[in-house]
């Protein structure tokens, strides 16, 4: 984010979240807002303890990436996370430890942004499966690269997220 407007519409508190910088695809300033900023004051808002089964992630496109990178790196933190046609779940999925305890979800359209989009989340699958990380991989058939064309088939990947 370059513009003025969007970090004066910002809160102080808000703005480290705004203003991504990419090393090695980590995103360390957004990384950091989230487990540093965000979740202490959604605790201390509306009492969300640091309990695993409470605290979930969700991402769509460029974010199901960044949501992916976070959960395998504190796999110990959230209880799940749900990337919406993320661009490289297949390389994200590598970096999960052997076990880990997120539950993941990767859901895409079948007519999404180009060919990786459709073709890397079964690669995920396999990777995630091989690791003994409880996953699901839903293709979306009604679906495009548009987060609301994703809402009819996202009952089961709640449920799934969840542990219903």
């Amino acid at each position: 984010v370059r513009h003025g407007s969007t970090r004066q519409r910002l809160g102080e508190r808000d703005r480290r979240a705004a203003f991504v910088e990419r090393e090695g695809a980590r995103y360390p300033s957004y990384r950091r807002s989230l487990l540093e900023d965000l979740l202490p004051a959604l605790a201390e808002r509306f009492g969300v303890g640091p309990e695993p089964a409470r605290l979930h992630l969700l991402g769509h496109s460029w974010s199901g990436d960044f949501v992916l990178d976070v959960a395998a790196d504190h796999p110990d933190r959230f209880g799940s996370v749900i990337a919406l046609s993320p661009s490289r779940p297949a390389e994200r999925a590598t970096r999960f430890a052997s076990g880990a305890p997120t539950r993941v979800v990767i859901a895409y359209g079948r007519d999404d942004l180009g060919p990786h989009f459709v073709t890397e989340p079964p690669a995920a699958a396999r990777t995630l499966r091989d690791k003994g990380i409880p996953h699901l991989t839903q293709l979306c058939p009604r679906a495009t690269h548009d987060p609301g064309s994703l809402a009819d088939d996202l009952p089961a990947a709640l449920a799934f997220a969840l542990g219903a």
